[in-house]
C-alpha cells in the first residue's frame, strides 16, 4: 500500500507539468497563426490594447499600423496580439438621432433653478 502512495504523487506530478507545457504549446502555435495572417487592411490589436489598421508588412518582422486617420505608426509584428473581426467596432442605430452636443434633460425645476438663491 505504501508503494503505491509513493508513486502517485510524483505522476501527479507529471500530469500536471504535462498539462501546463500542452497549453503553452496550444498558446504558442495560435499566436504563430495570428501573426502569418497579417495582410494589408486587417484591423488588428497589439499586445499593449492599441487597435489599428494594417497599411503594409514592410518586411517579415515589422508591421505598419493607422491608429488614427493619418497617423501611422511601426510594430514589429510579434507585437501583434490579435486580428478583429472587422465588425467588432461597428455601431449600428436605429432611426433616432443623437445629439452629442447638448444632452437631454428632462423639463421640471430642478435644472432650472436660479443658483444665486442659493446663500
Amino acid at each position: 500500500m505504501h508503494s503505491y502512495a509513493s508513486l502517485i504523487f510524483p505522476l501527479l506530478l507529471l500530469l500536471l507539468l504535462f498539462m501546463i507545457i500542452s497549453r503553452a504549446r496550444r498558446q504558442q502555435r495560435a499566436l504563430v497563426e495570428i501573426q502569418a495572417a497579417i495582410e494589408p487592411g486587417s484591423r488588428v490589436m497589439t499586445t499593449s490594447g492599441v487597435h489599428g489598421t494594417v497599411i503594409s508588412v514592410q518586411d517579415p518582422k515589422i508591421v505598419v499600423l493607422e491608429i488614427a486617420p493619418g497617423v501611422h505608426t511601426r510594430w514589429a509584428r510579434a507585437a501583434i496580439a490579435r486580428i478583429l473581426d472587422p465588425h467588432d467596432d461597428v455601431i449600428e442605430l436605429n432611426d433616432e438621432s443623437i445629439s452629442l452636443s447638448e444632452p437631454d434633460l428632462p423639463e421640471n425645476d430642478e435644472h432650472d433653478r436660479d443658483d444665486s438663491t442659493l446663500t
